[in-house]
């Protein structure tokens, strides 16, 4: 037992391929690009096994799409602060990686002011169709986890190197089983049966989200070191 604490509370050995970093000098900017959007991460070498990143991801700001009846307008939480510890187990390219994202904002959408619709215009809410003009506007809030642990596997990207490379990951993030809180605001709001209507268009927007409780991590990017370059030899020419 004295012995391995002995060996955790030494410095881990720099391997001789990487003795011509100083200590304590290896950063770099890594660019990405995924299905958590664009991002930008500082990353830090605390050896050549073990490093840390964060930064912040931007996901596309709105798109439209189709939930029942009605077009709605998404907006997802943008951005978002990603931390996160990675290993590399056998000191090379292979990286297991964890950590926490944490979500600013909650996925919204909104339908838009349906009460500038003109003639007869129809919309189906539930599984009735109401005069556009009367059902007004609606809003909802998706609401899941706003620390949401991820963890993956990687290739390349090892900062210890010092050097520029591409590196590709995969993994998930725990976002949970979300909440839906929707409103509708027109002449129909006080009728009970489009209020059934509107709960049942939350049920069905609650289950397709639902869909992304576990949401896939997919990113490949480049990392750009900072200081600490690779260097032939500890005493050889820069």
């Amino acid at each position: 037992m004295g012995a391995l604490l002995g060996g955790m509370a030494s410095p881990p050995a720099w391997p001789a391929q990487l003795e011509g970093q100083e200590p304590g000098q290896r950063a770099a900017l890594q660019y990405s690009l995924g299905s958590a959007g664009g991002g930008i991460h500082a990353a830090g070498a605390l050896s050549p096994r073990w490093g840390v990143r964060g930064g912040l991801h931007a996901m596309p700001r709105s798109f439209r799409t189709r939930f029942g009846g009605l077009d709605y307008s998404v907006s997802f939480p943008s951005p978002l602060l990603m931390l996160g510890v990675d290993t590399y187990p056998l000191g090379g390219s292979l990286r297991v990686s964890g950590g926490v994202a944490l979500l600013l904002d909650q996925v919204f959408l909104e339908t838009g002011d349906l009460l500038m619709a003109l003639g007869p215009e129809e919309v189906t809410v539930g599984t009735n169709s109401y005069a556009a003009r009367r059902v007004g506007r609606v809003e909802a809030e998706v609401t899941g986890r706003s620390r949401v642990p991820w963890a993956g596997v990687g290739w390349g990207g090892n900062v210890a190197r010092g050097r520029v490379e591409f590196f590709i990951d995969g993994g998930v993030a725990l976002w949970g089983d979300p909440v839906v809180r929707i409103e509708a605001v027109g002449p129909e709001r006080g009728n009970p049966v489009f209020q059934e209507d509107v709960e049942r268009e939350r049920q069905a927007m609650e289950a397709r989200f639902g869909r992304f409780s576990v949401y896939p991590l997919v990113l490949a990017g480049v990392s750009l070191p900072v200081f600490g370059r690779e260097r032939a030899s500890r005493g050889g020419t820069p």
